[in-house]
C-alpha cells in the first residue's frame, strides 16, 4: 500500500512539474514576444540557457520534424517497442526489477496538451512530441535510470524519424548530454 502511495505522489509531482512547465513556457514566450518589441534591433539575443535539471525531474523531448507529427497506430507501436507500459494518468510508465521488486523509473507523456493518451481513441490521436521525464531522488540508481531514459528516447526519435530536444525549441546537442551526465553523478549515494 505504501508503494501505491509514493507512486501516486510520484506522478501527482511530475504531472504538477509538466503543468508548470508549460505555464512557464507560456509566460517565457509571452516575456520574450515583449522583451524583443522594446530592444535595440541592433544588439544580439542572448541565447536561452538550459537547466537540465529542475526539482528533480529530468526531462528529454522527442518532436516531430517540422510540419509533421506523430500519430495514431505508429505512435503506440514505438512506444510499445520501448517496453513503455499505459499506466496511471493515462500515460505511459517504464518499469524495471530491483532487487526482485517492480520500479518505476520515468515515465512519457504527449508534449502537447493534454499530455496523456486515450488508448480508445489512439487511431485519431496525434501530437507534434513526446516528453520522457524521470524523478531522479525516486530511482534506485539515478545513472542506470538516465541512460535508459535516453536511450528510449533515443530510439522513440528513431522508430517516430523525430529529433532529440531539451526543450521544444532545444535541439539535442553532446553538450546537453554531457550536462544531464554529470548531474546525475551528484545524486549518487556517498
Amino acid at each position: 500500500m505504501e508503494n501505491y502511495i509514493q507512486f501516486g505522489l510520484m506522478l501527482f509531482v511530475a504531472a504538477v512539474f509538466a503543468f508548470a512547465v508549460i505555464l512557464h513556457n507560456k509566460r517565457k514566450k509571452k516575456n520574450y514576444f515583449l522583451q524583443n518589441e522594446f530592444n535595440n534591433p541592433n544588439e544580439p539575443n542572448i541565447a536561452e540557457t538550459i537547466s537540465p535539471i529542475k526539482n528533480n525531474i529530468v526531462i528529454i523531448s522527442v518532436w516531430a520534424k517540422a510540419d509533421s507529427h506523430f500519430a495514431s497506430y505508429d505512435l503506440l507501436q514505438a512506444i510499445s517497442l520501448c517496453g513503455l507500459q499505459y499506466g496511471d494518468m493515462n500515460i505511459f510508465h517504464y518499469h524495471t526489477l530491483h532487487h526482485g521488486k517492480k520500479v518505476h523509473l520515468f515515465s512519457l507523456a504527449s508534449a502537447t496538451e493534454p499530455g496523456e493518451f486515450d488508448l480508445n481513441r489512439m487511431g485519431d490521436f496525434s501530437c507534434k512530441g513526446l516528453t520522457l521525464f524521470m524523478q531522479i531522488d525516486r530511482v534506485p540508481d539515478p545513472e542506470v535510470a538516465f541512460e535508459c531514459m535516453y536511450s528510449t528516447a533515443e530510439r522513440l526519435a528513431d522508430e517516430l524519424d523525430g529529433d532529440l530536444r531539451a526543450g521544444q525549441h532545444t535541439p539535442w546537442t553532446p553538450v546537453i548530454l554531457d550536462e544531464y551526465r554529470e548531474k546525475m553523478k551528484a545524486f549518487l549515494p556517498a
